[in-house]
């Protein structure tokens, strides 16, 4: 699973598993805002959660199909700055989702997980060392952020993955296709008996 596809904006859309996946966000608590390249950016923009005034405030994301995983990049500048994770409506806990894989700590800056599950800020200047890079490993239909602090506001940058999440159905084209263990047609990645069933059974 790779993560090339950046958020951007307001509204947008990307390819994932050859499908073309529609994303919309907006706000609550301010505006939606974006900041250039720099602080520790990978591409070239980042999501300016909390601007400075802005606290608290909630970013929503959602997509109009299951996507299997996103990358956040987080640079959370001072200690007060904490963002609480919503997944898929759910308020999550970071250090139990870390505790079962279904996240993974993929650089460590100055932000640390507190003893909440949120992500928070360790006092620092904003810059690429400073930044915390979580891959969260797990279907998505919506992400939300909540800046709960009363710093300088945090600045994030959402990389979702290539792939739908697996739906535990095998797919046939419009083709006369042979569906067996070989098969690897089927759009959102699922095989049969490939042990990926999200149905309660071991295989398809």
């Amino acid at each position: 699973m790779a993560f090339t596809n950046e958020l951007t904006g307001a509204s947008g859309s990307f390819t994932a598993g050859g499908t073309t996946v529609n994303y919309t966000a907006f706000a609550v608590g301010g505006a939606l805002d974006t900041y250039g390249a720099g602080y520790g950016d990978i591409d070239g923009t980042n999501y300016w959660l909390g601007n400075g005034s802005e606290s608290p405030e909630t970013y929503t994301y959602t997509f109009d199909q299951t996507i299997s995983g996103f990358q956040i990049n987080v640079n959370a500048q001072n200690a007060v700055e904490n963002i609480d994770f919503l997944i898929n409506g759910v308020d999550v806990n970071l250090n139990s989702l870390i505790a079962s894989g279904q996240v993974t700590v993929v650089t460590q800056g100055n932000g640390s997980v507190d003893g909440n599950g949120d992500l928070a800020g360790n006092d620092g200047n904003a810059s690429a060392g400073n930044s915390t890079i979580l891959q969260f490993n797990m279907p998505v239909d919506s992400l939300a952020l909540t800046h709960g602090g009363t710093g300088n506001g945090s600045l994030v940058e959402i990389l979702v993955s290539d792939q739908l999440a697996q739906d535990g159905i095998v797919e046939g084209t419009t083709g006369n296709d042979l569906i067996n263990a070989a098969y690897t047609g089927d759009p959102d990645g699922d095989m049969v008996d490939n042990n990926d069933a999200i149905l309660g059974v071991a295989d398809e």
